[in-house]
């Protein structure tokens, strides 16, 4: 069922990219479990596999702050080692 919610939801987004304002900021915060303090996250263009950002887990946080010129579909990775 889960598979299925995934699609419809990013469908149901899909119309929210034609209303960002070009050069707009974006920012992305979060809580993750099972990282230690210091695992660096990547901010990673999905189309072109380029580094957009990176932030550093602290006490299980992390925050992401930056301007793009246009919008574009992005994964959050982490560095590969110990968990």
């Amino acid at each position: 069922m889960k598979l299925l919610t995934l699609p419809f939801l990013s469908l149901a987004l899909l119309p929210l990219v034609g209303h960002t304002q070009p050069g707009s900021g974006y920012e992305i915060s979060g809580q993750i479990t099972g990282l230690a303090n210091g695992t660096r996250l990547y901010l990673i263009d999905g189309g072109r596999r380029v580094r957009i950002d990176s932030a550093t887990v602290q006490q299980g946080r992390f925050a992401l702050r930056g301007k793009l010129v246009e919008p574009v579909h992005t994964l959050l990775v982490r560095r590969p080692g110990p968990r």
